[in-house]
């Protein structure tokens, strides 16, 4: 069809601009597009037989030793039990059948067993719920399988059919979506997100109850009226699916869970498959539907809002869709219900979880210090009066065994240091596949001296990167070597202004690494490290970046990131397979905790949305006795906040430290380390240390059982030996029984 420009209107420009771009991308039919021809697209018959059981009530459809599972297979409905207490949770919400005041839509929205949302022929996004979409019209099958139930939602009007599997395990329900079964009668009308179980456990406003969402360290949402809604994306944002504008700073959800306590139990839902493509989601109670609910969002095809260039002055954007739905073969989850009905609960449910099904094991924690050492900072030197980038020497390997040797006389016995840039060209993000050694750091003689003169009682671990190159390499380059973002452009790791969140381009751009060339990429890596460094003692690595951040790929051979997922783990496993002495990661996800030996830098803060009440610490809680854990810097500004927090979870401390050069990092790579110089800071750290390794070494490998708060601000954290924590973060003393917590203090006891 050839576009006439002259005769285009506001109101035809989104049909325009997908045409544009159909070279680029995908699989949309414009508004502007032929009428008759979408009406006459061959639709692919939708295999589907209406089935019903018999019986319009909950029946029985399976039992082990600790829960028995009902489903309605009339009126799509189930309920998981608990035998030992009697204690349940439901699809549908309790009390909903005695307000007579409550919709009709309401009622069909709170009744859905599975929620779709899909794009039409325009991209425009619609969602509908399989109460209001299917059970009304007749329109699913309901049958049982073994050790549960299957239902299948035709959504005729919308042309899907999808799939909904609810099995009992020995923990607890298990859902899952099959994706193989999942039927599309149309390749102009996208499936694009499937939200199974959209209101289990959902609480109403009368109750004392709250949801868990994992926000940083975790955050609850109470049920309360007039909050506003929750949305996240497991390990944050997929850079490939990238934006023109940031994003107000947020913590990252890095584990893919989520939970709710009302009156008659707690329940922690698990994404188990698909977390790389998911989204945790909580809706809070309106006058309209007087509850609460989270559940998780899977999706299913990703999209883009792209803007889209026209020749008014008006804005104008379209919905672009990544080439196929996603390559799992099924999105999964789990329903615990916890022994006690709060996050701490939760929290443990999720650690029995880490050590039953991911191989984790309950271990000692180390009291050591963390520490992340900074190595060489590239920047701009003038010899010649010519402009030259090189290598700016902050911490030299030399440095780093007087940085010990200092921390050592000050009383630090057990240290563990993140090397950071030690690597050639330091902050230029060269990938380390050769391992070479940075001249101006010291060089290879320096390194290996370095290695060979670790006193006992100090753990170093060198980073390794994977995933970001600036330049060219060899076997490597910024244009052939990289992942492209769902508009097929070479993927770069974006910055933006934090002032007005637009894109900046006055920095060097970083380029990420295509996922399908990581294998070979270890391999190389593999090579070198065996033959060269390991020999010579160099047995802690560190990952950071692969436990931070996941991405797609949409250029050939493409890989969308919950495939990415097994790629990432693949690798982080090559390497803690490596190092005899640990995998030290940074804030760690999830995929990569079963391989961390410690994991600095965990959240202990949440994004602060509106509709949450305070952050918890989750995370902590969960990982306790699990993995060595440390707070963010203490000395990037937070000082002793992040000291009580250490506190309050019971777990070390962690300081970026550089040892020279310090002054001179302004407009170079590694501005933003201006606060580290070590001088500064021997003295502060060496003290606090000595001052909670008592306590620390007294919670090692002791799990969480209990966290309160005994008013604002101020908590109390338990462990299963009965050792236990007073934290007060006001600026007002507070006495808590015998023990009086000093405002901005801490005190320790039980051990």
């Amino acid at each position: 069809m050839k576009l006439n420009w002259k005769s285009i209107i506001p109101r035809a420009i989104v049909g325009v601009a997908v045409v544009a771009l159909a070279a680029v991308m995908l699989s949309m039919a414009s508004r502007t597009g032929d009428l008759d021809a979408a009406q006459k697209e061959e639709k692919v018959p939708i295999s589907f037989t209406a089935q019903v059981g018999e019986t319009d009530a909950l029946e029985k459809v399976a039992e082990n030793d600790t829960y028995i599972l009902y489903a309605n297979l009339c009126d799509p409905t189930i309920r998981l039990e608990r035998k030992a207490d009697g204690a349940y949770i439901s699809s549908r919400p309790e009390g909903m059948e005695d307000m007579p005041d409550l919709k009709n839509a309401a009622r069909l929205e709170l009744s859905s067993m599975l929620n779709i949302r899909y794009a039409d022929r325009d991209s425009n996004i619609t969602e509908v719920n399989s109460a209001a979409g299917c059970v009304t019209r007749g329109n699913f099958a309901a049958k049982t399988i073994t050790d549960g139930v299957r239902y299948d939602f035709h959504f005729a009007n919308e042309g899907f059919l999808v799939p909904l599997e609810l099995t009992l395990g020995d923990q607890g329900l298990r859902v899952r979506v099959p994706l193989a079964d999942i039927q599309e009668s149309t390749p102009s009308i996208k499936l694009t997100e499937i939200l199974p179980l959209p209101n289990f456990g959902a609480g109403p406003v009368q109750t004392d109850g709250y949801v868990l969402v994992p926000d940083g360290s975790g955050a609850i949402i109470p049920f309360e009226y007039g909050l506003a809604n929750y949305s996240q994306r497991i390990y944050g944002d997929d850079v490939a699916v990238g934006q023109s504008t940031g994003k107000a700073p947020t913590q990252i959800a890095r584990l893919p869970v989520f939970g709710v306590t009302n009156t008659n139990a707690a329940v922690l839902g698990i994404i188990t498959q698909g977390d790389a493509r998911a989204r945790v989601a909580a809706e809070t109670a309106t006058k309209r539907s007087p509850f609460t609910t989270v559940y998780a969002e899977f999706i299913y095809r990703e999209r883009l809002l792209v803007d889209v260039g026209q020749r008014t002055f008006e804005s104008t954007q379209a919905n672009m869709f990544e080439p196929a739905s996603c390559q799992l073969d099924a999105f999964m989850m789990e329903y615990r219900m916890p022994e006690t009905a709060d996050y701490v609960g939760m929290a443990n449910a999720y650690r029995q979880y880490l050590l039953d099904e991911k191989g984790m094991t309950a271990s000692a924690d180390s009291s050591a210090l963390q520490v992340q050492v900074i190595g060489g900072v590239m920047h701009e030197e003038s010899i010649l009066g010519i402009p030259v980038d090189r290598v700016l020497p902050v911490t030299t390997y030399a440095d780093t065994l007087s940085l010990i040797a200092a921390l050592r006389e000050r009383g630090v016995d057990e240290l563990s240091l993140d090397y950071l840039y030690w690597y050639k060209d330091g902050t230029e993000g060269r990938l380390t596949s050769d391992m070479k050694a940075e001249t101006r750091l010291g060089g290879r003689s320096g390194l290996q001296k370095l290695l060979s003169s670790l006193p006992d009682g100090v753990s170093l671990y060198f980073d390794l990167n994977f995933t970001e190159l600036m330049h060219n390499q060899p076997g490597y380059s910024t244009l052939y070597s990289t992942a492209q973002n769902v508009k097929k452009e070479p993927l770069t790791r974006q910055n933006f202004y934090l002032s007005t969140y637009r894109l900046r381009t006055d920095t060097d751009k970083i380029f990420m690494l295509n996922p399908v060339r990581l294998t070979e990429l270890v391999d190389r890596w593999t090579a070198k490290y065996t033959k060269r460094w390991q020999p010579a003692g160099m047995t802690g690595l560190s990952l950071r970046g692969m436990g931070e951040t996941i991405y797609s790929h949409f250029g050939d051979d493409p890989l969308d990131r919950g495939s990415a997922q097994a790629m990432w783990e693949k690798t982080i496993a090559a390497v803690a397979a490596q190092a005899e002495n640990g995998l030290l990661l940074n804030g760690a996800n999830a995929y990569a905790l079963p391989y961390a030996t410690t994991v600095q830098s965990v959240p202990v803060e949440h994004s602060r949305f509106l509709c949450e009440e305070r952050a918890v610490p989750f995370y902590a809680i969960a990982l306790h006795g699990l993995v060595d854990m440390s707070v963010p810097p203490v000395n990037d500004g937070e000082g002793n906040i992040r000291v009580l927090q250490a506190v309050e979870s019971g777990i070390g401390l962690t300081y970026t430290l550089g040892w020279q050069n310090t002054t001179q990092l302004k407009n170079t790579a590694g501005e933003q380390y201006n606060y580290i110089t070590a001088a500064h800071w021997l003295d502060r750290a060496a003290d606090q240390y000595v001052q909670l390794a008592p306590y620390l070494a007294a919670v090692s490998g002791q799990a969480v059982t209990s966290h309160q708060e005994l008013s604002a601000g101020v908590y109390r954290t338990e462990f299963e030996n009965g050792a236990w924590a007073l934290v007060n973060y006001t600026d007002a003393a507070y006495a808590a029984g015998e023990s009086q917590i000093p405002a901005g203090g801490f005190v320790t006891g039980g051990y």
